[in-house]
This record gives C-alpha cells, structure tokens and sequence, in this order.
C-alpha cells in the first residue's frame, strides 16, 4: 500500500502494482501501473481486491465508493469489492462507524479494538475453562482460529458485520477481558452482544453496580 496516495493495491494475480485512478467525480478505476488499463470485471462494472490484514487498502476501497462483496472464491486470503456504475458518489456508509479517537472509556475500564498484538491474551483468556464452556460452540480455538479471529478483527469491522474490543483497566492499562458486537440484524438494528473476563477482573464492580463487564456494556 503506498501510504502517500492511500489508493495503490497489488493485484494478486500478477503480484504487479495496480492503483486506484478516479475517472469521474466520485469514480475510481483500478489501473495496472505499467499499461494503464483497467482490471477485472465485466464492462461498467469496477473490482478490486485486497486481503484481510491490509486495512489501508480496505479504507480507501471505502472512500473510493466501493463495497465489499465477500471473500473471493479459490482464494479465502482475499476479499472482493466492487463499484457499479448506478452506485451513489462518495464514500460508502459503514454500518459500525470506528471508536471516537480510537477509544471509549470512562475512566474506570477503556474498550479498544481487539488486534494482532492481543493474539497471546487470547489465548490466555480462551484456555480458561469456563470461557470456553460458555462459548459457541463450546471448544477450545484453534491458533490459526484465534490468529485469524485477531488479525481480520478491523475487516469484519469495516464489514459492519461486528466490533471485537479489548476491556482494559483504564487505571493500569492491562487487559481485563473482551467484549464483542454482533450486528447481526441491521435492517431491524439488533446486534448481540457477547463478553469474556479473565478471572482476576470478575466480579470486582470498579465502583459501579454491576461488574467491569457491565461498565464496558455501558459505554457509548
């Protein structure tokens, strides 16, 4: 991703550079950057991929007007998104805007979005027997599971499809636990919400009714 531009991609068929060029007011093309011709689909109809970790591609596949498809077949490292030309100019609503400065807090407990570097708590907090008893379905994750689970966190994000978040101890910064919004019903605006406590953190309150689970439920 060339960060200057925010717009560059590589095309995965050809590992060759392709990039984003805006060919009417609010339309982007993707172009290969030797012969500056579009690439992929069929006539009026704009595709780009990106994988799942690259977020940057993801934002500007976003500000450009497109919108995600899903993941591509043969290829699950990849996901598909597409621009037609009966779409709105500007950039695509998203369904769960990002956190306020990244954060919510309120001075007792800080949600953050769950990412690569969480991968180690992850595992701490999913080889606790109780949680993963109380999981769906009820069996230990694999790594490659919790690897994926943390490093595609910010593209189910962008997706609208949920909000993965670390509950932090806003006093000392450690982790206490994850919370997670399911939106699962957008055209009813109903989403579930799930959460998991490391066993130090249960039950302590932090000075309100309820526990640091529910502090963090709370926030908006």
């Amino acid at each position: 991703m060339d960060q200057n531009s925010g717009k560059r991609v590589e095309d995965a068929g050809s590992g060759r550079g392709v990039r984003l060029r805006e060919v009417a007011p609010g339309s982007w093309a993707v172009v290969d950057e030797e012969t500056g011709t579009a690439v992929g689909g069929q006539a009026g109809r704009l595709e780009l991929l990106t994988r799942w970790e690259d977020v940057a591609a993801q934002r500007a596949a976003i500000a450009a007007g497109y919108t995600r498809e899903g993941v591509r077949r043969g290829d699950p490292e990849l996901l598909v998104w597409s621009r037609l030309p009966g779409d709105p100019e500007g950039p695509t609503p998203r369904l769960l805007p990002d956190l306020p400065e990244g954060v919510l807090t309120d001075g007792v407990v800080t949600l953050r979005p769950l990412g690569a570097s969480d991968i180690d708590f992850y595992t701490e907090l999913h080889g606790i027997p109780d949680v993963v008893a109380t999981s769906v379905p009820a069996e230990v994750k694999s790594a490659g599971e919790i690897h994926r689970r943390c490093t595609r966190s910010a593209a189910h994000w962008l997706a609208g499809q949920r909000a993965d978040m670390v509950i932090l101890d806003a006093a000392t910064g450690e982790r206490a636990g994850q919370i997670d919004l399911y939106y699962q019903e957008p055209p009813t605006g109903q989403a579930m919400i799930g959460y998991s406590m490391l066993p130090s953190y249960r039950r302590r309150g932090f000075h309100q009714p309820g526990s640091t689970a529910g502090r963090a439920v709370g926030l908006r």
